[in-house]
C-alpha cells in the first residue's frame, strides 16, 4: 500500500498570492501569512516530543503506532466476522 502524501508545498511562482499545492487539490489564499500557517503549524505540532508508554517519541511516531494497532484490530475483527 502506498502511503498518502499530505504535504503542502508553496509554488515558487506564486509568492504574493499564496497558492499552495497538495497531492489532491490547490489552495488559493489571499493572505500569504495564512497560507504559511497551514504549512508551519502542523509541521511543528507533529514533530513535538512527548512521553508515551514510558518512552519519549514524536506525535508522528505515536500516531503511526496507534494506526497500526487499529488496523490489526480491524483486520482481526473482519476475519472473525466472515461468513462462509
Amino acid at each position: 500500500m502506498r502511503p498518502v502524501n499530505n504535504t503542502i508545498t508553496r509554488r515558487k511562482d506564486a509568492k504574493e498570492i499564496g497558492l499552495y499545492v497538495t497531492e489532491n487539490y490547490h489552495i488559493l489564499l489571499k493572505e500569504p501569512s495564512t497560507a504559511n500557517a497551514l504549512i508551519e503549524k502542523p509541521k511543528l505540532n507533529v514533530n513535538v516530543k512527548a512521553t508515551f508508554k514510558g518512552r519519549i517519541a514524536s506525535y508522528q511516531t505515536i500516531l503511526y503506532g496507534n494506526v497500526q494497532v487499529l488496523a490489526k484490530y480491524l483486520l482481526n475483527r473482519a476475519s472473525s466476522d466472515a461468513v462462509f
